[in-house]
């Protein structure tokens, strides 16, 4: 793995190079700090604005069906037909080569 950086290398001789400073190290290290929780702030704030704003969403859509439920619960006779459709619909889960229950059949028709 080594024989396919040896473009990247440079022919310096690594023990022979002063070390960084420590305080220029500290400064660099701070730096990355710095930036980086600058960074997650912004997005934790961002990510709880948008939260906010689907959670405002939601309840903006829960009091519409709220109001929606109750103009249709308002309707005489409405509870028997949606409850006869309902049942008619329903079709209960099968296993393959089993036959469907004739109440099911005749419904359907």
């Amino acid at each position: 793995m080594l024989e396919n950086l040896s473009s990247v290398t440079s022919g310096v001789d690594l023990t022979q190079v002063p070390p960084i400073h420590q305080k220029r190290l500290l400064t660099f290290v701070n730096h990355f700090i710095i930036t980086t929780v600058s960074f997650l702030n912004k997005f934790a704030q961002t990510c709880e604005s948008k939260l906010l704003l689907c959670d405002q969403k939601m309840q903006k859509l829960e009091a519409e069906l709220c109001i929606l439920e109750a103009k249709l619960n308002s309707i005489p006779g409405l509870e028997t037909v949606g409850t006869q459709q309902a049942a008619s619909t329903v079709v209960p889960p099968t296993v393959e080569g089993s036959e469907l229950p004739t109440e099911v059949l005749n419904t359907s028709t």
